[in-house]
């Protein structure tokens, strides 16, 4: 059963990989550091949607007071898709929200991730 867990630093090969695998990450953007910088941030989460020792999915968050919020880099594995897993990240996410009282979010997708359904 996949949960719903906070970054930890055991996940970073898996989660670079999935980026990779979900043409999020950049070749003039290393990863690595800039997840320990927004790590290192007050306002930043990263979550992990994992089943056993398998990283299925991410989404990573940044929430600023009186702005809205900004959900990123959110990743299934494409094997995975359409079984829901984008929707329950986005939910998780939602709920975290909700429960800092943040009223407002927005989704930032690459428009070369035509294949992401929002709905």
């Amino acid at each position: 059963m996949a949960e719903i867990i906070s970054y930890q630093q055991a996940w970073q090969n898996a989660l670079t990989a999935l980026w990779d695998e979900c043409d999020l990450a950049r070749p003039w953007h290393d990863d690595n550091p800039q997840v320990r910088i927004h790590l290192r941030s007050p306002v930043a989460q990263v979550w992990l949607l994992v089943d056993g020792d398998r990283l299925i999915g991410a989404i990573n968050m940044a929430i600023y007071a009186d702005q809205p919020a900004c959900l990123y880099y959110l990743a299934v594995k494409p094997d995975e898709a359409i079984k829901g897993y984008g929707k329950q990240l986005m939910e998780f996410a939602q709920n975290q929200l909700y429960e800092l009282g943040c009223v407002d979010a927005m989704l930032l997708v690459r428009d070369r991730q035509a294949k992401v359904r929002i709905g």
